[in-house]
């Protein structure tokens, strides 16, 4: 029986590591956009898609001063420099990313 189950482990072992590799989809970022009206919404919105490799709306608020948006966003090789020209759209009041890791505290 000892056999068997070193043989069951090496094979659930190769099966793990068959079925994850390359499956990182990177550090996850919460992006907060805040725009004043609906076209710098989409403005922001398709610059953030252009410079991530998955965006994800989580939140939308809209309320008198304007919309604020969290994206759930994975970047492209880290680079966070997009960032600048979010900021810089006529209408975006301000942007603001955030690492985190998936998991929130009680």
């Amino acid at each position: 029986m000892a056999g068997v189950a070193v043989a069951g482990s090496l094979l659930i072992g190769l099966a793990v590591i068959l079925l994850t590799r390359g499956r990182s989809n990177g550090v996850p970022y919460i992006l907060v956009i805040q725009a004043l009206d609906r076209a710098a919404e989409e403005k922001a919105m398709e610059l953030v898609a252009g410079h991530t490799k998955r965006c994800r709306v989580k939140s939308k608020r809209v309320g008198p001063e304007g919309t604020e948006i969290t994206v759930d966003i994975r970047l492209r090789g880290g680079d966070t420099a997009f960032m600048h020209d979010v900021q810089a759209l006529s209408g975006v009041t301000s942007a603001m990313l955030v690492t985190y890791n998936g998991e929130y505290m009680n």
